[in-house]
């Protein structure tokens, strides 16, 4: 039996992936609670909190209202994951294996660090399948999901942080809360969606990031039995530095520039950084 919620702020849309899911779910027990934000207009971590306390089933499956789900009997794919281990607390579709102390995206890892599947459109009318990360079967474990498609198993410990305001983050946070009390996180190869919409990098993605970092640090670098390494600090610190630049946090961008020094001093990128700095406004 599923709870899903949806935060919704286009009526089309919410009518299109509540068909999706009754079509594709299977023949089972289960409710959908929509947000309707344009109306309430909460963010995206008391939206889904208001649905979990609306909810009346065990698992909870969050979903983006810009999708389409092309597996069918899904439903029953997903609580096979939950009834077959009780320590299981999180699925989705994509995440990584690591999370460094820098505050880059989940994506924003080495490529060996990631799984993925999803088929997802662009702007430009493109649709691309991605799958990959599953070479040891068709889940594997992460420390963090995407928030594109999220299903929990409800526990009255755990919500949504409401300290981090907006639409941003909220996905990172809820799979360490996962994490600090005990729980699996995994991604699976045996649900295909597809999202119509990517994520963007903007100044409040920037600093939404740097509370998620204030508030989770104490919990950070995690990973699933492997070593972070110094290539993979650089590279999320590489990323973020990036995502300082294109959004105008010109003195952010140099603060964390000084931390990729000290790990990539010989790095023949940091001339290039060296030249952008010189020519501060």
């Amino acid at each position: 039996m599923l709870s899903i919620i949806v935060c919704s702020i286009r009526e089309n849309f919410f009518l299109q992936v509540s068909q999706s899911l009754q079509q594709t779910i299977g023949d089972y027990t289960y409710e959908i609670i929509k947000i309707n934000n344009l109306v309430e207009k909460l963010s995206l971590t008391e939206a889904y909190n208001k649905g979990i306390k609306k909810s009346k089933f065990p698992i909870l499956v969050f979903v983006h209202e810009d999708v389409l789900f092309h597996t069918h009997n899904w439903g029953k794919i997903l609580l096979s994951y939950f009834e077959n281990d009780p320590k299981l607390g999180l699925v989705g579709v994509a995440g990584s294996k690591i999370k460094t102390r820098f505050p880059s995206a989940w994506w924003e890892n080495q490529t060996e660090h990631l799984s993925l599947n999803i088929f997802q459109k662009f702007s430009n009318g493109e649709t691309k399948f991605e799958s990959f990360g599953f070479k040891n079967g068709p889940t594997s474990e992460v420390v963090i999901i995407d928030g594109v498609f999220m299903a929990m198993r409800k526990d009255k410990r755990i919500f949504f942080n409401e300290a981090l305001k907006g639409f941003h983050n909220y996905d990172q946070s809820i799979s360490f809360d996962f994490k600090r009390y005990g729980y699996k996180i995994i991604t699976t190869c045996e649900i295909d969606i597809e999202h119509f919409s990517t994520g963007s990098i903007d100044d409040s993605w920037v600093k939404s990031s740097l509370k998620f970092h204030q508030l989770y640090n104490k919990y950070l670098p995690l990973s699933i039995g492997q070593e972070i390494t110094k290539e993979d600090r650089a590279y999320s610190c590489l990323k973020f530095i990036g995502n300082c630049k294109r959004t105008g946090h010109k003195k952010l961008a140099f603060r964390y520039w000084l931390k990729y020094l000290v790990l990539k001093p010989f790095s023949k990128k940091n001339y290039a950084f060296l030249k952008y700095f010189l020519n501060w406004d």
